[in-house]
């Protein structure tokens, strides 16, 4: 879909989602870094526990995403400008970059919340939602946005891919939470 609009905007593009891959491996190892806990916690039905532990990951992905928002507005021009030198891609890079860098307060929850189910042993939901993030919310909103919204659809289609994933996680993790302690009651009570 980029292509569609010239060189210039798939190198901006191309830029800015290596940039945003850093932020994305910072995340995936706060979630890797807390799963052994929230595994340890689950096991042994402390679920108090468990539950405070995903808290405060989250809390974390939200302060850490919003320094590295705080720094993309930032240095976002000099950080495009490491890997190209043509103004044109640098303009889209940085376009591309805050717009992807928007959602780094709550991106984190995505990745904590697929460690957790993995955790949890609850292997499809952590599949769907690896899948949500780069094919069932991005395809449509990438098809969708550039039809109506041209290269700004392009701009913001991984954006709410991200906003759609975290939702999904959130609503997820609160069923199977629910879930859990309604089960942890039921054997309380036998």
């Amino acid at each position: 879909y980029a292509a569609s609009f010239g060189d210039n905007v798939v190198a901006g593009l191309g830029v800015a989602q290596r940039l945003f891959t850093l932020v994305i491996l910072v995340f995936i190892g706060l979630g890797q870094g807390v799963q052994p806990f929230i595994g340890y916690n689950f096991a042994a039905k402390n679920y108090k526990r468990m539950n405070g532990s995903i808290k405060l990951s989250c809390l974390v992905s939200v302060i850490t995403g919003i320094i590295l928002l705080i720094l993309a507005f930032i240095f976002s021009n000099q950080a495009v400008k490491l890997f190209i030198n043509n103004e044109e891609v640098i303009d889209y890079g940085v376009k591309f970059l805050i717009a992807c860098y928007s959602v780094a307060p709550i991106i984190g929850f995505q990745f904590i919340f697929m460690s957790t189910f993995q955790a949890l042993g609850k292997a499809i939901p952590s599949l769907f939602l690896s899948l949500s993030r780069q094919g069932i919310a991005f395809i449509p909103a990438i098809i969708i946005g550039t039809k109506i919204f041209g290269i700004n659809g392009i701009v913001w289609a991984q954006p709410i891919a991200d906003i759609v994933s975290v939702i999904l996680a959130t609503i997820m993790y609160i069923y199977i939470y629910r879930k859990m302690k309604k089960r942890a009651l039921s054997e309380n009570d036998l």
